[in-house]
């Protein structure tokens, strides 16, 4: 489902809604939360895609009872470009997708959701908003949990795009997003995997993060490396070439494939800690962030 935004400045985006897609679901939620309100998450995408390509994992956490906001663009993906140029302007820095990273979409969503009495039929509860982002995504989420929106209980970062390389092509300052996260108030969780490129700057940025914080890395074997459903759905179709499959192995440490295969492809792995995070730091109920056999490395404070 997909809803106009009314904000000056912001006429080119839609939400992307996710809600509970069973009648379980929806109970479970309802006596979490005693009224039948649902809690949202607010997920800011990755550059090159929307919200069509992280459907199955916002899909999966609608179902753990949560009502789901994305701010998608007009120009998020745009099919007359090449891949090649898309990937050579991503190493140059000239963004040729819409640019989602200054905490402005996420504060649209939450603006938006909190003129819904309804969405789908379930009623949001406003108390309980969490933030989260993938790739770009988490640059922005970074942006608009630092302005301490109230309504945000806990923020959720999934393989950020946040290492010094990006500044230029996300727009944004790695010694101010360290700032931001020394200041925020609320838990904080970062996932990441073996091999993917971002592990290292998720543990930066659980350093400096107040606890209770945590980072969770997936083994490698755990993920769906295909890149199958992100590259029909997205600008990054590197399978296409020989010469971009390569880099794509060689871009974000492990490759493209590890990052992708945590929030973009049809085998979802990071509903499950988000949901469990949530539980225990919003709701007070311990639940492990995952089995620990799929588990690499677990930092928490």
């Amino acid at each position: 489902m997909a809803n106009k935004c009314d904000l000056p400045g912001k006429e080119d985006v839609t939400f992307a809604t996710f809600t509970p897609s069973s009648k379980g679901a929806f109970d479970y939620a309802h006596a979490k939360s005693g009224t039948g309100a649902l809690p949202v998450f607010l997920f800011a995408h990755t550059y090159g895609g929307d919200s069509k390509c992280h459907t199955p994992l916002l899909q999966a956490v609608a179902d753990k009872g949560y009502i789901c906001v994305v701010a998608d663009r007009t120009n998020d993906i745009r099919p007359e470009v090449s891949t090649k140029d898309f990937v050579l302007g991503v190493l140059s820095g000239k963004a040729l997708c819409a640019l989602s990273s200054d905490g402005t979409w996420l504060a649209a969503c939450l603006d938006w959701i909190k003129k819904q009495a309804k969405v789908d039929g379930f009623t949001p509860d406003l108390t309980k908003v969490v933030a989260g982002g993938f790739s770009m995504g988490g640059v922005e989420v970074i942006n608009f949990v630092g302005t301490k929106p109230p309504e945000v209980k806990a923020m959720i970062v999934i393989s950020p795009s946040t290492v010094k390389l990006n500044e230029k092509t996300f727009q944004f300052s790695y010694d101010k997003l360290q700032q931001l996260l020394g200041g925020i108030t609320i838990p904080s969780l970062y996932i990441c995997s073996s091999k993917d490129g971002s592990k290292p700057v998720c543990k930066e940025h659980f350093n400096v993060s107040p606890s209770p914080s945590a980072v969770l890395s997936f083994t490698d074997a755990h993920l769906d490396n295909s890149m199958s459903l992100t590259s029909e759905t997205t600008m990054w179709k590197i399978h296409s070439s020989i010469i971009l499959k390569c880099l794509s192995d060689c871009l974000l440490g492990g490759g493209l494939r590890r990052h992708f295969a945590l929030a973009s492809e049809r085998k979802v792995v990071s509903a499950d800690p988000i949901a469990a995070f949530v539980e225990k730091h919003v709701y007070g109920r311990e639940t492990p962030l995952a089995p620990p056999e799929v588990i690499d490395d677990l930092f928490t404070k």
